[in-house]
């Protein structure tokens, strides 16, 4: 657990704590009776206890702290008021011996909301500044780049395109659109000594010298 994860625990236990005590001083006027305090131990252990298990299971503690929206208010909210209900029902069947009273925990569930909102929220606002002060890496400036050269033999994977290999010694009669082609679909890489890739019309294949002649013998 990061140092982040524990001090929220710990905010939360403390928030939990100050709403119960704060339940009892005012369901008490401030003057809350001895043997009410006696049971201030082992109540506040296992309601406390029971109230952070409950968020720890419901994943109240994975929660991003830089952000607290009303979605992630609603389900805090419907923690407390599930955890509170049932201590209610202990509250009423038990007694005030082994849970607070039911005006305590009505109380109790309305400071416990007050309170973790706001611890919610005073570690976003911690989150905000803290992201505010650290420095940012300078912009760097675009860097256009230009390729000369592709011109119609350019490859472009998703259009076929042709070409034909003529060589000097060729018959430059030979017009490429009287030549049988070949769809070729992948691109093609010159060879030297074996002439300019040249772009014709129709489909045609990469071939070496002479296979202008040839073609055109093929006619």
């Amino acid at each position: 657990m990061s140092f982040t994860r524990i001090c929220l625990v710990l905010s939360y236990a403390a928030g939990l704590v100050g709403s119960l005590w704060l339940g009892y001083q005012l369901r008490f006027d401030f003057a809350v009776p001895p043997e009410a305090e006696r049971t201030f131990l082992p109540v506040f252990a296992w309601v406390i206890g029971f109230k952070l298990v409950c968020l720890w299971r419901l994943r109240q503690f994975e929660v991003l702290v830089g952000y607290f929206s009303l979605p992630d208010f609603s389900r805090l909210f419907w923690v407390l008021l599930a955890t509170s209900f049932i201590v209610f029902g202990i509250s009423t069947n038990l007694g005030s011996d082994y849970a607070p009273p039911r005006s305590v925990v009505l109380v109790d569930f309305s400071f416990s909301i007050l309170g973790l909102t706001a611890i919610r929220l005073a570690f976003r606002q911690a989150r905000t500044r803290a992201t505010a002060r650290t420095p940012s890496l300078p912009r760097q400036r675009a860097r256009r780049a230009g390729i000369i050269g592709a011109g119609l033999v350019g490859p472009r994977p998703e259009v076929p395109f042709y070409v034909q290999h003529y060589t000097a010694e060729q018959d430059s009669a030979a017009a490429p659109n009287q030549i049988q082609h070949r769809p070729l679909h992948l691109r093609t890489h010159y060879r030297p000594g074996q002439g300019e890739p040249v772009a014709v019309r129709g489909s045609s294949r990469s071939a070496g010298p002479g296979a202008g002649a040839a073609g055109h013998r093929r006619h």
